[in-house]
């Protein structure tokens, strides 16, 4: 709070002010994803969050956690840690998608473009990568990684394929 006497400013088709009065500074720290919560508080400063829930308690808001699956290797479907193994990562895939084969070790692997969706597309683009060197498939390629994308679909097992286990 400062006092301040501007009484000598001119202040054309305003009455004159008072000869000192108060002016109040208030400093907001800042808060950039106007969710309420200043950003050295926000537990997710770049999401708005005004709750601020952390269901596991790390800091991390839940908005802007996404638990990785794998470690996998996008486009490895049949887990053998080589997502250009001739044509069984798309067999795996299209077996089970059309026959009703076993389901594949990591069914986000089975998704070469990472769109979250398994279908006719992910075995023809990865065999269109493979033998045609078109696109290659999202992240994590070439090497085994997290998926973390929320179009990452988690398989039936908690376990990481065996292939990239044995890689890390």
């Amino acid at each position: 709070m400062e006092v301040v006497d501007d009484s000598a400013q001119d202040r054309p088709g305003l009455p004159p002010p008072p000869s000192a009065y108060l002016r109040f500074t208030a400093l907001f720290p800042p808060d950039g994803d106007v969710d309420g919560v200043a950003d050295v508080d926000d537990n997710c400063p770049e999401v708005a969050n005004p709750s601020q829930i952390d269901t596991d308690e790390d800091g991390v808001g839940d908005v802007c956690q996404i638990d990785g699956v794998g470690p996998f290797l996008r486009g490895d479907c049949d887990g053998d840690a080589d997502a250009c193994s001739g044509v069984n990562d798309a067999l795996v895939l299209l077996s089970w998608l059309f026959l009703g084969k076993a389901e594949p070790p990591c069914l986000a692997a089975c998704d070469p473009n990472g769109n979250g969706e398994l279908e006719l597309a992910d075995a023809v683009s990865g065999l269109n990568f493979c033998f045609k060197g078109s696109a290659a498939p999202a992240m994590p390629f070439p090497s085994c990684g997290l998926g973390n994308t929320n179009a990452d679909i988690a398989s039936t097992s908690e376990e990481p394929p065996p292939a990239c286990t044995a890689a890390q």
